[in-house]
């Protein structure tokens, strides 16, 4: 696409879609700008914690978003592309974010309601992560709790009757709030186990984040409680103290999950058990570990989050 991107000489980029929809554009962008294989323009993470990131610093085609997702990836500068060995990498350019997001409930009338489901679990999971990522600030903190009380109470009623425009709408501006969360704060470990999973396993990335997201709580809880607390009140856990609210919120965004019709264990996804030490491996080069609140040095700790997932 690329290539026939610059014999056409575009002066304008349009996604209409999802993540990858959006992706796409963005990986274009980036060719017609930088040249070169697009592996060659990725960020890496070399572990526990140093990240090196390419600085892209020539000018970029514009981008014009249509989402019809949930993910809030048109809201990004960031975005990832799979290798044929299925390593994910990741780029990030300011340049790249959309000059304009339209955001119109009745573009995601038509696609299938799992879809939006599972999408919304990523946008859900932005919010979720950003709330505790190294990357937070009070900004990023607002409108991750505004993003997290709108996906509770707009999806479930999506759910109910499809044919719900205004829930639909709800869910967009959550999803779009969501992405301005990870393009500051960023992400953490959850979205590199959903990475890991992606590429090796090619399971979808909504999916991955249904069943992954609690169990990822529970392995920074130790170090996240006052932020998990409040994702728990914002989901409407009421009446508890901050301790009690905080180790209830793995529980309530699994519940959550469930409620949707989210799938709940990477066995139901059909990820093969004995290679979930070859994706505890992939995990340990993703940058996303560089903003994770507690340190990660060692796969084996990957492996036990992904062991308790399956």
């Amino acid at each position: 696409m690329a290539v026939e991107a610059r014999n056409l000489a575009v002066d304008l980029l349009v996604s209409v879609g999802g993540g990858s929809a959006s992706d796409s554009a963005k990986g274009i962008a980036i060719l017609l700008a930088e040249g070169g294989a697009l592996a060659e323009h990725c960020d890496v993470f070399t572990p526990p914690d140093r990240l090196v990131h390419r600085d892209l610093r020539r000018p970029k085609v514009p981008l014009i978003a249509v989402p019809t997702t949930a993910s809030g990836a048109e809201m990004t500068p960031g975005c990832g592309a799979t290798t044929p060995d299925g390593i994910k990498l990741k780029f990030w350019d300011h340049k790249l974010a959309a000059r304009v997001v339209l955001l119109d409930p009745e573009a995601t009338a038509d696609v299938p309601l799992a879809i939006t489901i599972s999408t919304s679990m990523n946008g859900f999971a932005h919010c979720v992560e950003g709330l505790y990522s190294l990357g937070k600030n009070p900004v990023t903190d607002a409108l991750a709790l505004q993003a997290v009380r709108l996906f509770a109470g707009a999806v479930p009623r999506l759910v109910a009757d499809p044919a719900d425009r205004a829930a639909r709408g709800k869910i967009q501006a959550a999803a779009a709030l969501g992405g301005m969360v990870i393009s500051n704060a960023r992400t953490a470990l959850h979205h590199t186990l959903c990475h890991a999973l992606g590429g090796r396993f090619r399971v979808g990335h909504g999916d991955a984040n249904a069943v992954m997201l609690p169990h990822a709580m529970r392995f920074n809880l130790d170090v996240t409680a006052p932020e998990q607390a409040q994702i728990a009140w914002a989901m409407g856990v009421a009446d508890q103290s901050d301790e009690t609210a905080a180790a209830r919120a793995a529980d309530a965004v699994a519940g959550f999950a469930k409620r949707i019709g989210a799938p709940g264990r990477l066995r139901d996804l059909g990820v093969p058990r004995d290679q979930l030490p070859a994706a505890a491996e992939d995990v340990l080069h993703d940058r996303g570990l560089y903003f994770n609140p507690k340190p990660i040095t060692s796969a084996k700790l990957i492996l036990a989050v992904y062991e308790a997932a399956w």
